[in-house]
């Protein structure tokens, strides 16, 4: 039953809730969102930017609805709805007498007693604290300020000490702060960097202290020099200051207190000393504090917390949000002392706004930020206003900020000048807001109405602004210095524009006060306008108002005031226009009836026009000016006035703006069209500020300032605003603010448009309406997201097509043109889906005017009947047909024939008849007839078909004699045309016969021509890949050497199974029969209860926080080699220039952050930007598949040593093969994999395959060849047979290589050995006992053997079981089959006994294996237990499931490296076939319906599982198991020690993983993941991560771009990479909404793969909407991990823009 009063940290979650909330500055924190129901509502999530703020939960005024929070409703109103009240203890219950609500009086007055005295010690202090920092230090100054505190602190002890301390500044970096601490303080690098981070967090820091005044001046001004904020003080007032800055925190967690008897006495005593009185009748001082407090507060009279707001500006970061969430969690949360606070800040205001105006250091850490709290709430702004007079106060202070640098005598003259430090001072926003925080609630509104005198006040200050920075047009010159004034104009201009639509909504409530804000504005603006400070603002001699007369045809005089827009000054700022045109805008007000009800006679009366025609003149003629300049600007006249003038135009009519700026200037033309007698009055005037009145009467070629071409764009641009004038009927008609957003979105969703772009469009304040979605979506088709970079879009329902206009008020010209393009399609593509022809579509559809039944705007359509309009569109429709150089201005005719449609249109809705130009030899009519005759218009044929149909329904007898005599014309053109048409078909029938005559005389030749046969050769399964040169565009046929472009990199995505997790291994049983079958979840996001589920598994000594996620563990992926080609060609000379013009590139650049690195022999295709680091040999067509190797030249041979280089530098030490992991999940229907494989796929790794082969055997091939190849000089005789080879390889092996340096040729050679020597200590050590169990293989001594069988620096090598099965098989594979003339298949059968003893055999051999492992001294007891606890199917399970990769692995090999076409039948399969057909019996061999397993077993003509293994039938088998086991249990027991183990040996029997590779399970929602990020705890930095990254590999949290844990310049990002991904990093940034991609020293951004409920990301969380995970993106990304993709799209990004590097930072 208590408000929750929770105070934002920066970086906490914020949630609104627009259906909840009575308007967007009431929040919730994450614990009331949770416990509050909002389904279905419009909520938003951002993050708070460390300005404060709480949690609005258990106020009353901020809710629309009771939110019936489960944790802060009482029990009684929670009782009443059923909701089960959430009670979080934290174990506070247990503490004794913690429910006890009483507290002891003693207790209580000890805690009132030094609350009180704290307060006075802190208020005393800060007394003597400078307001300001200085830039220069003295001696003399720093003394005199330690005595002026002593004597106001009456201690009369002389200061020897002194202290220089470091302030905080949003300006410096920290390694900025770092350099000059270590420069000036003369310490080291950590002490530096302890300071920096002090200073960050705090505020400030002490640098030093010293007796020595002269070196801390010195220090200070080494600090000064670069802008840094020093101050210099006694060391006794720092002291104090820092004592008082603790005792704030204290009082604010005593504040915060959650055990209720002290924490009530804590919020009594400051809510009695501080707000009420300066002192407490009921607590007793003694006469020392008594004394302190008559000392501080002597000859003042405020009070306590007056001293607090004044004291803001010398206070710290620390201190200033310590006092924030002080106020609010004691005066705040109680109602008693809300208004008190709310009067003493109000009364401090001026103060306090004053001081964050121009005096702030740190604005964002202002109090007065603390407004927002207080201005919101319904009661206390109603009570500021009314009785305290605080409007008033805003607009002092506003009127104060913005007049005061601008000399008096050009503010007599009403000039206010923009170019000053108070315009580019932005800290005025914050003011703005507050005003519009208090005009936001019912009862200022109510009050803002009712008090005339504050309009007065409100029209004054907007006054200030009116006609402010006015523009010249350059004529002669350019402008040589285009000045940015214009932007803090424009930005005035923002805020002013928004208060005067907020001020004028509040005058709708009543008539009469609505009457009396528009005649107060309009005097308002009679006195603006007679002070002329926009006409004479560049001119020294003042001009007065100057007018002339304009006649029509017919003889009409009108008096319009004389002004040239393109001489004269003209402004675009007219906030007394813009007020008035929002008053107007009050049409169900502002009728002829309800103005008679107040006195007047009409609204003409009202507004005075019969005593002041003249000034309504000058002061519509504002607007009007506007127009123009706009229309000059885009037709080019202000081009020398540059790039200003033109962002100025267009950021008038931006969307921002445009609602409060040019849409209020057509109001006031409309208005005032309306209003007056004779619309031609105000016709006239618009065209002579257009400067269009001789254009207009028949002299076309006669303009003294406009250009032929810019005549004829003034002239159209003229036409677009008369149909803007009558067309636009919104504000006449009174719709509200939602009819505004149905017509944005009918304009702005025609063709299909995403929700961010379609709101781009669209006023903020339609796009924030609480039912702008809901009304979006009933008008709208939503398309979500189909692929991974798509959005959502939104696309407009057929239904409301009928209510677009292609002339709406926001399209440009062009837009307009595709509007009616797009349109038409539209229409089609509906008749066509209801079963009609599109054909129906009419070929003109009119516009559809909305009548005008009420107010004042009634009149508007009258300017298109009056005589001087029909001359208007006579003469631009007879000019645009009739120019002296025949040509058509489409625009033109387009926009004038549409003013005729739409005067008739209006004209049958009851207005008066059509005049005709009774002087003009020929009529508008006439006209119109004629031009529809005319060739060159047939496009407006129909819109001139559908005037005429107009005419001839509602016109006189005259329009009929007219038509009349047209249609006797037409008829005549008509034979015309029908006598053409004839010529032309006797011409085509010609043609068509002697076309006829030519086959007959020729035909039979072209039969002869036929196609060439097609060759039937068998081709092989794979070919050499071939194709041109991307270089040079030669073709790559063996002539030369050549090569495929690849990348060959370390990786990490092969991974073994956890089986010491059970979570994994009930994943494994999981599975269905195999891995060929769709899983729905694989790789995609997991529902997850808030609780979360298992915990991720990090490697130890891994960098980052666990999440909580489901990740894999670090420590079981395996290490490895992974190549990946773009497939495209290139000769090696053309490579190798290819490279040399990167590194001429690198050079010319030498700033840019490359994408490769030339060091890890890194280049980019010059095709696709593929990242590459290998040329990769290809042997032509015609070299042999067996026997000696093709003789490559010297510089390919020399290549692939470096390649071999390359490898070394990959593997990090780790001598592994090539992996070739290939699991697919999709469904094949042949059953195999060969479908899941791309074509060119499969012919790079066929390459890759023979290349590997082609050096296996030069490497085991003869001795003489191993000599040439390493260069040696030793020749050796060749042995005869294969186990002489052999023995001859191994011996050749163990000799020692002779010392080599670096770039020698012997060091390609001993590369070489080296593989060799790996490869030939698998052959030993694998394929003794192939000999038998009878054959004695020679043993060596225990110490040649270690040495023989030692790994990489000096460790022991791992027993076969602990090493990758496959690997050694695809290695043997390519180098036994052929040399030493071995069997693949048994090959096979031998390796998939090995995977099987592994992975441990069935239940069986599972009893058989733990005997072996356990030795004559094994534990009968345990396997016992064992025996009873493995269920026979279970194991059995799990172990075909083990075994499934490796079969699919060898699949694999088989089909790429020796053509086993998978696809179609093995041959020993058809021989099955064959022979069960001949029996009768069932012909299918592989079934689907059986297991995977079964099936790859038969594929691969291996026998089953139980068939593999078997004592009785196979002892030698079991006896080489027997030995693998036993040299494995031997292995573990001699090295079991911990440096053996902190080598790296897990001493695990590594088994493959059969469950499909997935990333971290991310939870649905993204406030799911936001909040674990907030709960997380770097170990590094020991806090929360400000910036958390998740590894989307492991699930650690991490900080990203961090400066608590960045180790020499590396961000933890790159740290943990080294230790997770290798070289590749998977980030997802939290606060940001984004994925941070990494590779080595590289890296780039992307979206997240969260997406909100219209298909969009939100980068940065700036939109706020609830966010959820897109399976579709996130499978995208595993399948990049997966793939090893990484690097080339990291390359991409980078190569694609100029990329500054810095990515080793994050």
């Amino acid at each position: 039953g208590q408000p929750c009063g929770h105070v934002f940290k920066r970086g906490e979650g914020v949630y609104r809730c627009k259906n909840c909330s009575m308007d967007d500055t009431c929040v919730l924190c994450t614990r009331c969102f949770q416990a509050t129901d909002h389904t279905g509502h419009d909520t938003s999530f951002s993050v708070n930017s460390g300005t404060g703020g709480c949690c609005d939960c258990g106020d009353p005024e901020a809710w629309k609805i009771p939110l019936r929070c489960r944790h802060h409703n009482s029990f009684e109103e929670l009782d009443e709805v059923g909701l089960e009240p959430i009670i979080s203890s934290a174990g506070a219950p247990f503490v004794p007498g913690y429910n006890n609500s009483e507290c002891p009086s003693s207790v209580r007055r000890s805690i009132e007693l030094t609350i009180a005295v704290v307060l006075e010690f802190i208020l005393e202090t800060f007394a003597t604290s400078p307001v300001s920092l200085t830039a220069h230090f003295d001696e003399k100054s720093i003394v005199e300020d330690a005595k002026n505190a002593s004597l106001a602190l009456g201690d009369t002890e002389v200061q020897t000490k002194y202290a220089v301390v470091l302030w905080n500044d949003e300006v410096h970096s920290f390694q900025d702060v770092i350099d000059q601490c270590t420069q000036a303080l003369q310490c080291s690098l950590m002490e530096a960097k302890k300071i920096a981070e002090t200073v960050d967090v705090s505020g400030r820091d002490v640098l030093r202290v010293s007796t020595s005044i002269p070196e801390l001046i010195d220090i200070a001004t080494s600090m000064t020099n670069v802008s840094l904020s020093i101050s210099i003080r006694a060391a006794r007032d720092v002291f104090r200051e820092q004592l008082s800055a603790s005792l704030l925190i204290w009082l604010r967690d005593l504040a915060c207190c959650k055990f209720r008897p002290l924490a009530r006495p804590a919020v009594d005593t400051h809510g009695q000393t501080v707000p009420a009185q300066q002192q407490d009748p009921d607590i007793t001082y003694d006469a020392e504090t008594a004394q302190a407090i008559a000392r501080v507060l002597r000859g003042c009279g405020q009070q306590r917390l007056d001293w607090f707001l004044i004291f803001d500006l010398q206070l710290w970061k620390e201190v200033r949000s310590g006092l924030r969430e002080l106020y609010m969690a004691t005066l705040m949360l109680d109602s008693r002392y809300k208004m008190k606070i709310a009067l003493t800040f109000a009364r401090n205001y001026p103060r306090l706004s004053r001081a964050f105006l121009t005096q702030d250091r740190a604005p964002e850490h202002s109090v007065l930020l603390f407004s927002v709290q207080l201005f919101t709430a319904p009661t206390l702004s109603a009570s500021l206003v009314d009785h305290h007079k605080f409007m008033y106060i805003i607009l002092d202070v506003l009127k104060r900020f913005f007049v005061q640098p601008t000399p008096t005598f050009l503010r007599r003259s009403g000039v206010i000048l923009c170019d000053t430090e108070s315009f580019r001072n932005r800290r005025y926003f914050h003011v703005f807001h507050d005003m519009r925080y208090l005009a936001g609630t019912p009862q200022v509104r109510n009050w803002v109405s009712n008090q005339h005198r504050f309009l007065a006040t409100y029209v004054g200050f907007i006054g200030l602004f009116q006609g402010m920075n006015p523009n010249r047009r350059a004529v002669l010159q350019h402008v040589e210095f285009e000045a940015d004034t214009w932007v803090n104009a424009f930005n005035v201009t923002l805020q002013v524009a928004k208060s005067c639509r907020q001020f004028a909504e509040c005058y709708g409530i009543s008539a009469h006060d609505l009457f009396y804000a528009i005649r107060g504005t309009l005097r308002k603006l009679r006195q603006s306008v007679a002070l002329m400070a926009e006409e004479n603002c560049f001119d020294a001699v003042q001009l007065g108002p100057e007018t002339h007369h304009l006649a029509t045809l017919w003889g009409m005089q009108y008096e319009v005031v004389k002004y040239d827009v393109s001489a004269s000054p003209v402004s675009f700022h007219h906030p007394l226009h813009w007020f008035l045109a929002e008053l107007c805008q009050h049409v169900k007000h502002l009728s002829d009836d309800r103005v008679r009800d107040f006195g007047f006679e009409s609204i003409r009366d009202m507004s005075e026009m019969h005593v002041a025609q003249r000034e309504l003149l000058r002061i519509l003629d504002y607007p009007i000016r506007v127009c123009v300049v706009m229309a000059q600007i885009r037709a080019g006249l202000w081009v020398r006035n540059g790039y200003v003038i033109r962002s100025q135009s267009h950021h008038y009519r931006e969307v921002s703006l445009r609602e409060n700026t040019y849409d209020q200037d057509i109001v006031m033309i409309q208005f005032f069209l309306s209003i007056w007698a004779d619309t031609d009055h105000i016709l006239m005037t618009l065209i002579d500020r257009f400067g269009l009145h001789e254009w207009f009467s028949g002299h076309p070629h006669t303009s003294r300032v406009y250009e032929p071409f810019h005549l004829q764009y003034m002239v159209e641009e003229f036409l677009n605003v008369l149909i803007v004038l009558v067309s636009e009927r919104h504000v006449a008609t009174g719709k509200n603010s939602l009819d505004l957003a149905r017509r944005e979105i009918v304009h702005g969703c025609l063709s299909p448009i995403s929700y961010s772009e379609l709101t781009k469009k669209i006023p903020e304040r339609l796009a924030e309406h609480t039912e702008f979605d809901n009304l979006l979506q009933s008008m709208a088709d939503f398309r979500g997201p189909v692929s991974v970079m798509d959005f959502g879009l939104y696309e407009l329902k057929d239904e409301y097509l009928d209510e677009v206009d292609p002339y709406f008020i926001h399209y440009s010209r062009n837009q307009r043109e595709e509007v009616e393009e797009l349109l038409r399609e539209r229409l089609k593509k509906r008749l066509r889906r209801n079963g009609g022809e599109a054909d129906d579509v009419p070929a003109y559809i009119p516009p559809k005017l909305e009548p005008i039944r009420f107010g004042p705007f009634q009149r508007v359509g009258m300017v298109l009947h009056t005589p001087l309009a029909c001359q208007v569109l006579f003469h631009a429709l007879f000019q645009a047909t009739n120019s002296a150089n025949h040509l058509l201005s489409e625009t033109m005719v387009d926009e004038a024939l549409q003013l005729i449609v739409l005067a008739l249109e209006d004209g049958k809705r009851g207005a008066q008849g059509y005049p005709t130009s009774k002087g003009a030899p020929l009529n508008l009519l006439g006209l119109v007839l004629m031009l529809g005759l005319k060739p060159e218009m047939k496009q407006w044929k129909p819109k001139l078909d559908y005037i005429t149909q107009l005419f001839r329904e509602g016109g006189p007898r005259i329009v009929a004699r007219v038509l009349q005599s047209a249609m006797e014309e037409t008829k005549a053109a008509e034979r015309k045309k029908q006598a053409a048409k004839a010529r032309q078909a006797a011409i085509l029938a010609d043609f068509a016969s002697q076309q006829q005559n030519f086959l007959a005389q020729y035909g039979d030749e072209f039969d002869d021509l036929t196609d060439d046969e097609d060759m039937d050769n068998a081709a092989p399964l794979w070919g050499a890949p071939g194709g041109a040169c991307i270089v040079c565009q030669e073709e790559c046929d063996g002539t030369k050497p050549y090569g495929i472009l690849t990348l060959v990199q370390a990786s990490r995505v092969a991974r073994t199974a956890p089986l010491a997790d059970a979570t994994h291994v009930v994943d494994i049983l999981r599975l269905p029969g195999g891995l060929d079958t769709v899983i729905s979840d694989s790789g995609t996001a997991a529902p997850q209860s808030p609780d979360g589920i298992a915990a991720s598994q990090v490697a130890a000594g891994a960098y980052g926080a666990p999440s909580g996620l489901k990740g894999f563990p670090v420590l079981y992926h395996e290490r490895g080699l992974v190549a990946n080609t773009c497939g495209h060609m290139m000769h090696m000379r053309c490579f190798v220039q290819y490279c040399q013009g990167t590194e001429a590139k690198r050079q010319q650049q030498p700033t840019r952050n490359h994408p490769e690195n030339p060091h890890r022999k890194e280049y980019l295709c010059p095709l696709c930007k593929s990242l590459g680091n290998v040329l990769l040999p290809v042997l032509p067509h015609g070299a042999p598949a067996s026997g000696r190797p093709y003789p490559f030249d010297r510089a390919t041979s020399t290549l692939f040593a470096h390649t071999l280089e390359v490898l070394e530098l990959s593997q990090r030490g780790v001598r592994n093969p090539p992996v070739f992991d290939h699991e697919d999940s999709r469904v094949l229907p042949s059953g195999t994999l060969s479908d899941a494989i791309p074509e060119a796929h499969a012919v790079f790794m066929h390459t890759l395959a023979r290349i590997a082969e082609l050096q296996y055997r030069a490497v085991l091939g003869d001795v003489p060849d191993i000599a040439s190849t390493n260069i040696s000089n030793s020749l050796q005789p060749t042995p005869a047979t294969p186990a002489q080879r052999l023995r001859a390889l191994v011996a050749s092996s163990k000799t020692p290589s002779p010392p080599t340096t670096p770039m020698s040729p012997l060091v390609r050679g001993d590369i070489l050995a080296h593989v060799r020597l790996g490869m030939l200590k698998d052959l030993s050590y694998t394929l003794a006992p192939l000999a038998g169990p009878h054959v004695q293989r020679p043993r060596e001594s225990l110490n040649e053997q270690s040495r023989w069988l030692a790994g990489r620096e000096g460790m022991p090598a791992k027993p076969l079981l602990m090493q990758d099965t496959f690997a050694i098989f695809a290695e043997l594979s390519l180098s036994l089959v052929i040399p030493l003339g071995m069997d693949i298949w048994q090959l096979a059968r031998l390796f998939l006994t090995v995977e099987l003893s592994s992975a441990s055999g069935i239940h069986s051999l599972v009893l058989w294996v733990i005997r072996q492992m356990q030795g004559p001294e094994g534990d009968e007891e345990a396997l016992e237990r064992f025996k009873t606890a493995a269920h026979r199917i279970t194991v059995t399970k799990l172990v075909a499931t083990l075994i499934l990769p490796f079969l699919r692995r060898v699949t694999l090999l088989f089909y790429i490296q020796y053509g086993v076409d998978l696809a179609r039948e093995a041959p020993w399969m058809q021989s099955a076939r064959q022979q069960a057909l001949a029996s009768g019996e069932n012909t299918q061999v592989l079934s689907q319906a059986e297991p995977e397993c079964a099936r790859l077993l038969k594929l691969l003509n291996l026998p089953g599982l139980s068939q593999i293994l078997v004592p009785e039938s196979q002892p030698g088998t079991m006896q080489m198991v027997e030995g693998w086991l036993r040299d494995l249990r031997m292995f573990r027991r001699r090295h079991s020690s911990p440096m053996s183990l902190g080598a790296g040996y897990t001493m695990a029997v590594p088994v493959g993983m059969p469950t499909p590779y997935s990333l971290v399970d991310l939870p649905d929602r993204f406030e799911v993941l936001f909040e674990r990020s907030a709960k997380a705890f770097c170990p590094r930095c020991s806090g929360i991560p400000s910036d958390p990254a998740l590894c989307l590999l492991c699930g650690s949290f991490v900080c990203a771009q961090s400066f608590c844990c960045e180790e020499d310049g590396i961000g933890e990002c790159n740290m943990h990479m080294k230790t997770c991904g290798g070289t590749v990093g998977v980030y997802l940034l939290v606060k940001k909404c984004g994925l941070l991609l990494l590779h080595h020293d590289n890296g780039c951004f992307m979206s997240a793969p969260y997406l909100d409920q219209h298909g969009e990301v939100d980068l940065g969380l700036k939109r706020g909407r609830p966010l959820f995970i897109n399976s579709t993106r996130y499978d995208e990304m595993r399948k990049l991990v997966l793939t090893q993709k990484i690097p080339v799209f990291v390359a991409r990004k980078i190569d694609q823009a100029f990329d500054i590097g810095g990515w080793v930072s994050l």
